[in-house]
C-alpha cells in the first residue's frame, strides 16, 4: 500500500480514491482565498490581455506538491506578465518547520503508488476550478483557459466559464 504524508514526519497508508478526497477537501478549505486571488486578477485585466491560461504546476518529483498560477495571453508577454503579477499566485502550498503550508496531501514515494500522482492532480484539481469558479463573472472576449504544465493530466485545456 503505498505510502503518503500527512505532516512532516507522520506517515499513514491511503490509495488514490483517498488521496483525490484529502485534496479535494484541502482545496475546499483553500476555496475563498483562490477566489478572491481570481476576483484581484480578474478586476486587474487590461484590454490587451486577451486571456488568461490558469496553470497546474506540479512538482518535477511527482510527490504532490503543486501551484496555480496564472499566465497572461496577449502581446508583448513580458509586460502583459508583469502587468498580472501581483495577483497571478493564485494557490501555492510550501514546505515550513510547521509542515506543508496550506496543507495539502503528498506522497513519500511516487514509484510506489499504483497511478500518476501529477496526472491525478491536474485532473482532480482542473474539474475542481471549472466547477467551483465557473459562475464567476469573466470579461467579454477574454479567454480564460485550465492547464496542465508539461503535459500532466488527461483533461485539460478546459475553459472558464
Amino acid at each position: 500500500m503505498p505510502i503518503f504524508t500527512q505532516t512532516l514526519g507522520c506517515n499513514y497508508d491511503m490509495g488514490k480514491p483517498e488521496f483525490e478526497n484529502q485534496l479535494k477537501a484541502e482545496l475546499e478549505k483553500n476555496k475563498s482565498s483562490i477566489s478572491i486571488n481570481i476576483d484581484q486578477l480578474i478586476s486587474n485585466l487590461t484590454e490587451k490581455i486577451s486571456g488568461i491560461n490558469i496553470g497546474i504546476f506540479t512538482s518535477q518529483d511527482g510527490d504532490g506538491m503543486f501551484s496555480i498560477y496564472a499566465n497572461a495571453i496577449g502581446p508583448d508577454l513580458y509586460v502583459r506578465q508583469k502587468e498580472i503579477k501581483e495577483y497571478a499566485n493564485l494557490f501555492d502550498p510550501k514546505f515550513t518547520s510547521n509542515g506543508i503550508e496550506p496543507y495539502i496531501p503528498t506522497v513519500d514515494d511516487p514509484f510506489e503508488v499504483d497511478f500518476d500522482v501529477n496526472d491525478c492532480i491536474v485532473d482532480l484539481v482542473a474539474l475542481w476550478l471549472k466547477a467551483s469558479f465557473s459562475s464567476k463573472s469573466f470579461p467579454d472576449g477574454a479567454e480564460f483557459q485550465i492547464v496542465g504544465n508539461d503535459g500532466y493530466g488527461t483533461v485539460t485545456p478546459l475553459s472558464l466559464p
